[in-house]
């Protein structure tokens, strides 16, 4: 009972030690052989440079330091062997380099949002400028779910510049209340293919819109959007 009390618990906290002090390759690994903990070398012991990739070639002899199948002379970045290229020279690997959501309109979070304020959406990261995809929805909800309203994004409400993407709603957003915003994925792509990141919760992209005055019920058949003296 005792031994195998051990071999369940010692065997992990052997295992996690090793990896833990490991340096740059574990020099040892904790293995069972016939309920026993056997230690097992599985690095040569004789090297102790730097070795990235564990390959038991140091680091600066390594053609190939991040192991990654790209020799260090054609490796944008050597040390990371999920990275090899940047086609944009901007210091981010390619496969990281994906378009970014960099700025929100309201911001996410607001609150006291005017009730006819335009949305807009600005990205980051596109290599060239962006333009509107074929079967793709802008979507504004009421924080309870109910959708307020529907924009195919190739429709005229929708305007590019540069980068950001406006959205002017045919109907003013609803007084008082909350409102949060999804995005298809894909809705806007550049010349290169990439594509937006989507929203698609109700958390990323949500804000409140300020109280209506005057007598109005404040729905979208109503004129909230006018001074309360015009109501």
């Amino acid at each position: 009972m005792i031994l195998k009390t051990c071999v369940k618990i010692c065997l992990p906290v052997l295992l996690g030690i090793s990896m833990a002090y490991a340096n740059d390759c574990p020099k040892w690994f904790p293995m069972m052989n016939d309920d026993i903990i056997v230690v097992m070398s599985i690095y040569n012991p004789s090297i102790t440079g730097a070795d990235l990739d564990c390959d038991e070639l140091v680091d600066t002899i390594d053609p190939d330091i991040d192991g990654d199948g790209i020799a260090n002379a054609s490796d944008a970045f050597p040390r990371n062997s999920a990275e090899y290229a940047d086609s944009d020279g901007d210091g981010i690997g390619d496969n990281a380099d994906k378009p970014i959501i960099s700025m929100l309109s309201p911001k996410d979070g607001a609150t006291n949002v005017a009730a006819l304020a335009s949305l807009s959406v600005t990205y980051g990261r596109f290599d060239t400028l962006i333009q509107k995809a074929v079967g793709k929805t802008f979507r504004v909800y009421k924080a309870d779910g109910t959708e307020h309203s529907n924009f195919n994004v190739s429709a005229s409400q929708v305007s590019i510049n540069g980068h950001t993407v406006t959205v002017n709603p045919n109907s003013h957003l609803v007084y008082g209340a909350g409102h949060y915003i999804q995005i298809d994925t894909g809705a806007f792509i550049d010349t290169t293919g990439e594509q937006n990141p989507g929203i698609n919760n109700s958390s990323r992209w949500n804000f409140s819109v300020l109280s209506g005055s005057g007598s109005c019920a404040c729905d979208d058949f109503d004129n909230c959007d006018l001074p309360a003296d015009l109501q």
